[in-house]
């Protein structure tokens, strides 16, 4: 006789998850009492140890380990990322804590540079060895990414992350002039022209080229030497944004396939695919239209120049992954007739 027996709520990963997150803020919650408030469970504030944030946390990587039973690699990154949340808790809202940390820091801050520089070195030679070796098979710069970082970092926050850096770094440094990109859709629409949107970006980044010598010796001979090298650093850093921006916008299309429309902006802003049985058709607008709600806007240095209308109830990821009511899409196209004609053809051919 076979018997049938209902999964438990409790069996689901969501609620498991769910719980995991409430012990541990209700752990931290109750430590940060313990250590800060006096009462009779402290000596009245004379024992105030530092050693329970430590245990807790090896406590709750058993616990996460335990419940869930992640791959290796899966869970030594969550057990970095749990450790980090931990220190950081424990520096700010422990006093206790916190003198211990930072003393460890001083005494060992070289080291500890060191450390994390090499970490992070040996991060992108894998990184680039990687990617190299998958774009070699396939020119979807996007999904190679997509993929290789999904493995090390799985499709949440933290994958998000990796693939917005991964980005940053293929199109501003290791993108070649000559590289023949290939992206999802069938028919592709530029914007990198439109009111000379990547010229506007050209003289924005050398404007910051121009400005990063001025400054540095400004800040050098006013203020101090050292920082004057880190404002430099900030700015070189900064810099390789708009470098990277500049550079997939010439290249990165807004691409219409048979059952999605890509929305592709540089690499600052959110890529969007959009199911095109959410669209109810392309209209073309001006740039002086004023802005409404429910209304997303996607453009750079050019005209908006093309307005994509929604079906009611169409619901869109924001920037926090989170979906929310979207009425109508603006965005900026190099040929905004052509663009539209294809994308109203392909919702009357669905």
């Amino acid at each position: 006789m076979t018997y049938w027996r209902s999964a438990s709520p409790w069996q689901s990963p969501e609620i498991r998850k769910l719980i995991f997150h409430f012990v541990v803020v209700a752990d931290m919650a109750l430590l940060f009492i313990l250590t800060t408030v006096p009462g009779f469970w402290n000596l009245q504030g004379a024992w105030l140890p530092a050693w329970p944030l430590p245990l807790d946390l090896l406590l709750f990587g058993a616990l996460y380990y335990l419940q869930f039973r992640p791959a290796p690699q899966e869970f030594l990154i969550k057990a970095v990322l749990l450790a980090a949340a931990g220190l950081s808790f424990g520096y700010l809202a422990l006093p206790n804590v916190r003198d211990v940390l930072a003393a460890l820091i001083k005494q060992n801050k070289v080291a500890l540079a060191l450390t994390y520089g090499t970490f992070e070195l040996l991060v992108l030679a894998l990184l680039v060895r990687k990617v190299r070796g998958m774009l070699r098979a396939s020119g979807n710069v996007d999904a190679v990414l997509r993929a290789s970082l999904s493995d090390k970092f799985g499709k949440g926050w933290l994958g998000r992350l990796a693939h917005f850096e991964a980005r940053i770094w293929y199109y501003g440094l290791f993108m070649r002039k000559d590289a023949q990109l290939q992206f999802e859709g069938q028919q592709h629409f530029s914007y990198a022209n439109n009111d000379g949107n990547v010229h506007h970006q050209f003289c924005l980044v050398m404007l910051l080229m121009f400005d990063m010598p001025i400054s540095h010796c400004f800040i050098h001979f006013a203020l101090s030497a050292k920082l004057a090298w880190l404002m430099t650093a900030l700015e070189a850093w900064n810099l390789l944004y708009f470098v990277a921006q500049y550079r997939a916008s010439k290249v990165r299309p807004v691409s219409l396939g048979a059952e999605t429309l890509h929305i592709r902006y540089g690499v600052l802003s959110r890529d969007l695919d959009l199911p095109l049985h959410l669209v109810a058709r392309a209209v073309p607008m001006q740039d002086s239209d004023e802005r409404q709600r429910g209304e997303r806007r996607y453009r750079q240095f050019g005209f908006l120049n093309v307005m994509i209308e929604l079906r009611d109830g169409a619901r869109l990821p924001n920037i926090f992954h989170v979906p929310r009511p979207v009425r109508r899409i603006a965005i900026s196209v190099d040929e905004p007739a052509q663009f539209m004609q294809a994308l109203n053809y392909a919702i009357q051919t669905k």
